[in-house]
């Protein structure tokens, strides 16, 4: 469970759970929010990013997306639609659509932009992926995410925590390895509702 998010105007991401734990992020190199109810927590940052003028891309590999979640924290939050210019949303339903992406980034010359993955492990689990296949293409999914890690490209990944195949445990490790922050969220509430005194309020 998580106490309050906050991002403050130092545009540090902090994140404190019930249990005392303080998690953050400089917003520099990679974000991994584990665990289903990081999806939601996606979208609420995404959100405050954008009325902070940040740019975000949303790139859903997973049909994740929900609009209603950005509207929901406008309206609660009092803002206007107009920050709704500051996020573009990008669709990547196959293995091969989701590594053009991260080539995308690294060519990108727009470094306010930061980029939200929904579920980028998912399609390479597809049925119609072979487990070799799956292999070689998360062994090149993970090594252009670590090369935007070393250039300090900034990314929010948002991943459940299992999948059936056989080769996501290995992924999950080495993606472990090498991001800025990790941010455990496997036990925490799906929903971050927001307050006057409190940007995400209390779950």
């Amino acid at each position: 469970m998580h106490k309050n998010l906050s991002i403050p105007s130092d545009t540090a991401l902090r994140l404190e759970k019930n249990d005392g734990q303080q998690l953050s992020w400089n917003l520099k190199g990679i974000l991994f929010l584990l665990g289903k109810p990081g999806f939601g927590i996606a979208h609420f940052l995404s959100s405050e990013l954008a009325r902070r003028r940040v740019s975000v891309r949303i790139i859903d590999c997973a049909i994740r997306f929900d609009i209603f979640q950005i509207t929901d924290f406008m309206e609660r939050a009092g803002v206007g639609d107009d920050i709704l210019e500051e996020i573009q949303i990008c669709r990547a339903f196959t293995p091969y659509q989701i590594l053009d992406s991260a080539s995308q980034i690294l060519n990108s010359e727009d470094r306010r932009e930061i980029t939200v993955y929904l579920a980028p492990f998912k399609q390479f689990f597809d049925g119609d992926v072979k487990t070799d296949e799956a292999k070689f293409l998360l062994r090149r999914l993970l090594q252009k995410l670590s090369f935007l890690q070393k250039k300090g490209c900034s990314l929010i990944l948002a991943e459940k925590e299992k999948y059936s195949s056989a080769v996501f445990p290995e992924a999950l490790s080495v993606l472990r390895s090498f991001v800025s922050a990790e941010w455990d969220l496997r036990s925490s509430s799906a929903a971050l509702p927001y307050n006057e005194n409190t940007l995400f309020g209390e779950v």
